[in-house]
């Protein structure tokens, strides 16, 4: 059964795939999904050899793990679409061109980065798939009120999604579903979801909600997370943090 180990934001700490290959080449995973945000960090907008180093570490990542799925997150969105004028915190003007040219390289050695996956009954994406989101994507396609979106069919209402809808706040890219009371997970009793996104202390687990960003860091540079890598087994629906 598929135990996928989960890499979460990079924003440029390119040295993660380092980590996670050994993780995979000890053999405690079967393969690997990384989260998305690969891209701009704190102050980090001049910093373009990071940029480039970070984009070709992935390429060789996929190349020796071509299983590897990837997701689309918040900061990496605004580089393919630089005209769209959505630009997140950290966004690098000057690197719209290169990044052009590196997001082509990326998908030419098969990285094709989506809003959502999912492997048996659990769903990855960089933020989380919420309901009011779902709800709103039924009806811009006049999907029947009174229907149940299954998982193929909210694959293809993620996935298929229009820019605009992308950038809601309760969007797959942006949403912040931690805040139970205020955004409500899709099918939480069906599905487990596992997201990056929202910064955390540790690893969380609550409302069937696996949240992974344990490696961003203060805008001083100090780390928020412990940097700890999770296996999820999508057969049990179950999860374990990686010894090193």
């Amino acid at each position: 059964m598929p135990k996928i180990l989960v890499i979460p934001d990079i924003h440029l700490k390119y040295e993660m795939f380092d980590r996670a290959e050994k993780i995979l080449e000890d053999g405690k995973a079967d393969f690997a999904i990384q989260l998305g945000d690969m891209f701009d960090d704190w102050d980090m907008q001049f910093a373009t050899a990071y940029y480039q180093r970070t984009a070709k570490r992935a390429i060789e990542f996929q190349k020796k793990f071509p299983k590897t799925l990837w997701c689309m997150g918040n900061h990496d969105l605004g580089y393919y679409k630089p005209e769209y004028g959505r630009r997140e915190t950290g966004h690098s003007k000057i690197m719209e061109q290169e990044m052009e040219k590196l997001l082509q390289e990326m998908r030419g050695s098969g990285i094709h980065q989506k809003i959502a996956h999912a492997v048996d009954t659990v769903v990855f994406s960089h933020a989380g798939i919420t309901e009011s989101w779902i709800d709103r994507q039924k009806r811009l396609i006049t999907y029947p009120a009174d229907g149940w979106v299954g998982v193929g069919d909210m694959l293809r209402l993620a996935n298929n999604a229009a820019l605009d809808e992308l950038w809601r706040e309760d969007s797959p890219i942006w949403a912040r579903p931690q805040d139970s009371e205020r955004l409500k997970l899709w099918w939480p009793k069906r599905y487990m979801q596992v997201v990056g996104h929202t910064p955390m202390e540790g690893i969380t687990f609550e409302n069937n909600l696996l949240s992974t960003d344990v490696f961003s860091t203060y805008s001083n540079g100090a780390p928020i997370g412990d940097s700890r890598f999770v296996i999820v087994d999508t057969d049990s629906q179950s999860w374990k943090c990686v010894k090193e």
